[in-house]
Order: C-alpha cells, then structure tokens, then sequence
C-alpha cells in the first residue's frame, strides 16, 4: 500500500487540486442569493445641480444612509462605511414607486435587487416626504450592518 502511495501521490494531489478548483468554480458561478431589503427613507426637495432631494435612513445591510435622488430617476445611497447602492426608480400613480438596484460600490459592488415603496408627503411639510421601502437585494450587500 504504501509502494502505491509513493507511485500515486502526485495524481492524487493534482485530482485533489482539480477537484478544489471546480468547486471554486462552481460557488463562483452560482447566482447571487437574494436577502430581505426594507427600511424608512426621509426625503427633502432641494432641486439643484440635478437632483431632485437629498435623503437621509436606515435600511437593512445598509445601516443608516444618506444620498440622493436625481432628477433622471436614479438614486445613490451611501453607507456609513462609503458603500454606495445605485438604482433606477420608476415613480407609481398615488406616490411611492418601484427601485431596481443597478450596482453599487464597496460592498454593493455587482449588487442586483428590487424593492418597492409607499410615499407619504407629511402633513404641513411640502419641502419632504417620508418613504417606507421592502423588497430584496443580493447578498453581495448583506455584509454589513
């Protein structure tokens, strides 16, 4: 048995080491597993320099946050560690609307993900409005707070 060992070592450390690397390969290739995403975003109307308001939060995997909306319809969010999460909104009838994530930075590198929201200007504030957001994100940003 051991005479075998001898002659068979180097083909049995190579087939270890494929075996290593397709299964690299395969975690690798796996789709991103999606996580919950949902929080509470209060916007303020500033309607300068392109944007449409500056937002201030907290969600989950993101922490508290601050950003802006653009007045294209993007949004960029920044965590507290300087990650940020990008992402296209599309508003619906009656306030609210619909964020597709499109990337990010940092830890939201490569993030994908969707979410909903129900807008609610507050009573006697038309300068902002309080926004409620579910929906789910990649796991590539759920390394965070």
């Amino acid at each position: 048995m051991i005479a075998w060992l001898r002659v068979h070592a180097r083909q049995l450390i190579g087939l270890g080491l494929l075996a290593a690397g397709m299964m690299a390969v395969g975690l690798l290739a796996q789709p991103d597993r999606m996580v919950p995403f949902k929080g509470l975003c209060i916007g303020e109307w500033v309607f300068s320099d392109g944007v449409l308001a500056n937002v201030t939060g907290h969600g989950t995997h993101m922490g508290q946050f601050t950003g802006q909306l653009y007045m294209d319809m993007t949004v960029l969010l920044r965590a507290p560690d300087g990650s940020e999460l990008w992402a296209e909104i599309t508003p619906k009838a009656g306030g609210g609307g619909f964020g597709l994530v499109t990337g990010g930075t940092g830890r939201f590198a490569g993030a994908s993900g969707n979410w909903e929201s129900t807008w609610d200007p507050p009573e006697g504030t038309p300068t902002g409005w309080i926004e409620a957001f579910v929906g789910e994100i990649s796991s590539v940003g759920s390394n965070g707070p």
